[in-house]
C-alpha cells in the first residue's frame, strides 16, 4: 500500500508540472498574434533578350579551286582560309627558278636576234647603195 500512495503521488506531481508546461505555452501564442504579410513588387515592361548557342559548322555557298597557272614554291601568302577576298586581290606570290632562268636564257635569245637583225639591215643597206652607183657589181 506503501507503494501505491508513492505511485499515486508521483502521478499527480508528473500530472500538474505537464499542465503547468503547458499553459504557458498556449498564453504565449495567443498573445503574439501573426500578421498576414506578402512580398510585393512593382511590374515592369521590359525587352527580352535571351541567346542561345549552338555548336555549328559554317559551309559557304561558292567554293573556288585555285591552280598556279606555272610550277614553282610558294614564297608568300597574303590570304589565310576563311579571308574575304576581293576580285584581281593577289592571295599567293610564287617563287619559280626554272622560270627566272627560261626567262634570261630566251632574253639572251632576243639580245642575239636583235643584233643578227641590225647586221644584217646593215649589209642590206651597203648593198643597196652600192647597187644604186652604175658599173658595180653588188653581189
Amino acid at each position: 500500500m506503501k507503494n501505491h500512495k508513492h505511485i499515486a503521488i508521483l502521478y499527480i506531481t508528473a500530472s500538474l508540472w505537464m499542465v503547468s508546461c503547458g499553459d504557458s505555452s498556449i498564453e504565449e501564442k495567443t498573445q503574439t498574434a501573426k500578421t498576414d504579410s506578402i512580398p510585393a513588387f512593382i511590374l515592369k515592361k521590359e525587352n527580352l533578350n535571351k541567346e542561345i548557342s549552338f555548336p555549328g559548322e559554317l559551309i559557304p555557298l561558292e567554293r573556288a579551286e585555285i591552280f598556279a597557272k606555272v610550277t614553282g614554291y610558294v614564297k608568300n601568302i597574303n590570304a589565310d582560309i576563311g579571308d574575304a577576298v576581293q576580285k584581281g586581290q593577289v592571295i599567293a606570290v610564287l617563287d619559280a627558278p626554272e622560270i627566272i632562268a627560261n626567262y634570261a636564257q630566251v632574253n639572251s635569245d632576243l639580245q642575239t636576234a636583235k643584233s643578227k637583225y641590225t647586221s644584217s639591215m646593215d649589209m642590206y643597206k651597203r648593198i643597196l647603195n652600192a647597187a644604186k652607183i652604175e658599173g658595180t657589181s653588188a653581189r
